[in-house]
């Protein structure tokens, strides 16, 4: 089994089960895999148009440098999962859709984050009010 210990804490590999799984690790762990300066935006929308349209798993939005932002499409696939059958024909799709289809994919990344926005006042009401 495959090992890394890094300051004294050990990381073993892991093989999930399912894409679900992974992905769900993914979320949980996704400063730490992608950087306090990104945001993670899970949403499972269908971009592109006619023959050369898809669902990535995910965006992300890199803020590191802060001038020239940088947008990744993120698709989470488990070691099983064929290379060239799935993996590449979708990275395909996907790079055809964001020149096809650029004003699709902000519209739909403004609408999860303002969403996303909502969603944290809201629960940051319900939080409050309840401690009261």
């Amino acid at each position: 089994m495959a090992k890394i210990i890094l300051k004294n804490n050990e990381y073993s590999l892991y093989d999930f089960d399912n894409e679900a799984e992974f992905e769900k690790a993914v979320i949980e762990n996704q400063k730490y895999l992608f950087g306090k300066d990104s945001i993670y935006i899970d949403v499972k929308k269908r971009i592109g148009r006619d023959s050369h349209r898809g669902i990535p798993d995910a965006f992300l939005i890199d803020f590191y440098d802060t001038k020239k932002p940088q947008l990744y499409i993120i698709e989470n696939e488990i070691a099983s999962h064929d290379v060239y059958s799935n993996i590449i024909e979708q990275i395909a799709r996907f790079s055809t859709s964001v020149v096809s289809s650029a004003n699709q994919i902000r519209n739909m990344l403004i609408k999860a984050i303002e969403g996303e926005t909502k969603n944290k006042k809201r629960d940051r009401a319900i939080l409050t009010a309840n401690s009261v």
